[in-house]
């Protein structure tokens, strides 16, 4: 069930925004490995950079006698010495190793007992890269033996290999940004909800709550060569059986509030 979550939640992202561009310490009794997994040919939905390319690598952990599991996938960029590279290359395994860490500390108060164990999992998309910067989501899931249900949110990293920093929302734009970002976000979000609702009302509180025109409700951002992508966890915008929201929001819509020191800068048409 999780890897076919995993899978919709990709596709459901990499969907909306085409369709606005067209290791760490070993616990006890446990076994990890970190693993490359090296294609071929470089994803889809990577734009490959001159002389070097994305690769992915995984961190698995098992323990038997805790009864859980932990499958991290990463991206890491390969064939380049640069500073930046190598940069992100580590910031991006010290976040993911963690999560680890985190479910694993977790897992040592856990009294529930299941047959099928706990899981912890997280699957990466690099949405963009070029010679400037790179925009990964990361799909996770999250399910501790003994419960109700799962849980699956979202988290990104977006790094600026020029200045070889980790970038916020309020390093790509400046302004009333958050407005713009706000008001294309809850038109999309209650769109997505009426296809869904058989004609039935729908209930905006949440939306005008969760996609309100506050920082904290865009942590989790993407930059996309036409867009910039948001994607809202379970609970922020909606019940939890509705699961998660996206927006896209057009690069013309943000022109008049793009930062000048902007990575995007070249990307917006002016």
């Amino acid at each position: 069930m999780k890897t076919y979550k995993a899978v919709l939640f990709s596709c459901a992202a990499l969907l909306l925004v085409m369709g606005f561009i067209c290791s760490g310490n070993k616990s006890e009794d446990s076994k990890k490995d970190v693993q490359d997994k090296q294609e071929t040919q470089p994803d889809k939905n990577e734009l490959k950079m001159s002389g070097y390319r994305i690769i992915h690598k995984e961190l698995v952990d098992t323990n038997k006698r805790m009864n859980y599991s932990i499958h991290i996938s990463y991206p890491q960029i390969e064939g380049t010495h640069s500073g930046s590279a190598g940069a992100f290359n580590t910031y991006t395994f010290k976040v993911m190793n963690g999560y680890a860490d985190s479910f694993r500390v977790d897992m040592k108060d856990w009294k529930q007992k299941s047959e099928y164990g706990s899981e912890f999992e997280i699957t990466d998309t690099v949405i963009f890269v070029n010679e400037d910067v790179i925009s990964v989501l990361f799909s996770v899931y999250s399910s501790f033996a003994g419960t109700a249900h799962p849980s699956h949110y979202s988290v990104s990293i977006n790094y600026d290999l020029k200045l070889n920093k980790v970038l916020n929302i309020s390093d790509l734009f400046t302004g009333n940004y958050l407005d713009i970002i706000s008001r294309n976000s809850i038109q999309q979000i209650i769109k997505q909800k009426k296809e869904y609702s058989d004609g039935q009302p729908i209930d905006t509180t949440d939306i005008y709550t969760g996609a309100g025109p506050k920082k904290e409700n865009f942590e989790v951002f993407n930059i996309t060569q036409d867009s910039l992508f948001i994607s809202f966890p379970e609970y922020q915008v909606g019940a939890y059986v509705e699961g998660d929201f996206y927006s896209a929001i057009p690069y013309s819509a943000l022109k008049d509030v793009l930062n000048t020191a902007s990575p995007i800068k070249d990307l917006i048409k002016k």
